[in-house]
């Protein structure tokens, strides 16, 4: 098939698949900011077409839109949001229920930054010789343009002719042999003259020789600092520097358990024995199904992520645990479901309810697998949160819907601890209710 075909059959199946994307803004932004902005721009004509912009101008588009018209997932959405408000060329609020970016774009902005852009791609001599700041700057035509190029590449000519003359009166001032001087310079046999080399200073050897560490418990350190979600450790193995502290003292420690005489040092010499690699690297294995995976044991993973190699072996202050190896040893990781059981959900709407308001604002829209016990958070969340509207009723100035009430409740949460800080347990928990939906509706002015 010819390619007629194939450009037809492309136009006809893709072909409202591109963006439209303005030259100027390549010129002036990087390549995503430029393709970021053109997207915003189109979608806002867009909706201007449709006479679906608010009053004020702004306007509100999905991530998941951005992302499939431009790829660019949420982490780079942000870091280009950022450079675009940084430059000031858009501004972004979040707002609503649940709450949503709507844009705004400066076009005073846009337009001085496309001008200035062009001006500088036509006019680069007015560029170099910063003439922007003369009133009346000077209208070159090509006539003049082509003269004044002329002019400057035979005064740059002279000068490097200069400059080179200079270096060869050097080369041939300090050659070591008189004989090898320049042949004619436009023959292709020229011999380059040796420059006596001079040193200005001296050689620096170290001094203390580098140390060298056992292969065992360099792989150790390394397949630790190789599991993702652990908290590294800086070793010296890759760069100059100087090992640190904390480096040293896991070597230590490492080397003290597997030749069998650390555990008694610390008090636990009920665990004093030698340790071989294997048994080591199996323990990593079960900490990191417990510090990362959230089937497992513990729920709340914020302090076992902080968890360094060293406190790993022994922490003097933890409570109750003084040694992740240990328990790792001895312990498979207790999957979460097996020690919860399936509790009966009374209210099934409110449960649904709450947990796609719970995404939608906690999670940002990214749909997660949750586990039974957070499961059980919810359906008793939902319970809580039927009874607190019967009880609150009589003092309610307001008419709400289900959603609307899980909606206030949810949001009540998050304008407290934030959403980074919120889990499925703040749902359930008695202050949520108590305390801080109580005082979220009374500030909103929604029950007397």
């Amino acid at each position: 098939m010819n390619d007629n075909f194939w450009e037809e059959k492309f136009l006809t199946t893709q072909g409202e698949s591109f963006t439209l994307l303005r030259k100027t803004f390549t010129i002036a932004l990087d390549g995503n900011p430029a393709i970021y902005l053109s997207e915003l721009i189109n979608w806002r004509n867009y909706l201007k077409e449709k006479k679906c912009l608010l009053p004020n101008e702004s306007f509100y588009m999905e991530g998941n839109l951005i992302e499939r018209n431009t790829g660019f997932d949420k982490s780079k959405q942000s870091r280009i949001l950022n450079i675009l408000k940084e430059k000031e060329l858009i501004s972004c609020e979040r707002r609503g229920t649940p709450s949503r970016n709507y844009y705004s774009i400066n076009f005073k902005k846009v337009y001085l930054m496309t001008e200035n852009s062009q001006q500088n791609q036509e006019n680069p001599i007015l560029e170099s010789e910063n003439l922007d700041s003369v009133e009346n700057p000077p209208i070159l035509d090509s006539e003049n343009y082509n003269s004044r190029f002329r002019e400057t590449n035979k005064s740059n000519k002279e000068e490097a002719i200069k400059t080179e003359s200079k270096i060869q009166e050097e080369l041939r001032s300090s050659s070591l042999i008189d004989s090898y001087a320049f042949r004619n310079e436009s023959s292709l046999d020229i011999v380059v003259p040796l420059k006596r080399r001079t040193i200005t200073t001296p050689i620096v050897f170290e001094s203390q020789s580098r140390r060298r560490y056992r292969k065992d418990i360099v792989d150790i350190i390394t397949y630790w600092n190789s599991s993702p979600g652990l908290s590294r450790i800086r070793t010296p193995f890759n760069d100059d520097s100087n090992p640190t502290k904390t480096f040293e003292s896991v070597v230590k420690t490492v080397q003290g358990i597997m030749k069998g005489n650390y555990f008694n040092s610390v008090g636990l010499s009920k665990y004093e024995r030698v340790y071989t690699k294997e048994e080591l690297i199996t323990t990593i294995d079960r900490f990191k199904l417990m510090a990362t995976n959230p089937s497992y044991l513990p729920t709340r993973k914020d302090a076992i992520r902080k968890v360094g190699l060293g406190s790993f072996f022994y922490n003097p202050y933890a409570n109750g645990m003084p040694s992740y190896f240990i328990k790792c040893l001895e312990e498979e990781p207790k999957y979460v479901t097996a020690n919860a059981k399936a509790r009966e959900d009374k209210n099934p709407n409110m449960t649904k309810l709450l947990k796609e308001i719970y995404v939608d604002m906690v999670l940002m829209g990214e749909v997660k697998d949750f586990n039974r016990m957070e499961e059980n958070k919810f359906i008793e969340g939902a319970e809580k949160l039927q009874k607190f509207i019967k009880r609150i009723h009589p003092r309610v100035n307001m008419i709400a819907s289900l959603t609307q009430w899980a909606e206030f409740f949810v949001n009540s949460l998050v304008e407290k601890w934030g959403v980074s800080q919120i889990y499925p347990g703040h749902l359930c928990a008695d202050h949520s209710f108590n305390d801080v939906f109580v005082r979220h509706l009374k500030n909103k002015g929604r029950i007397d």
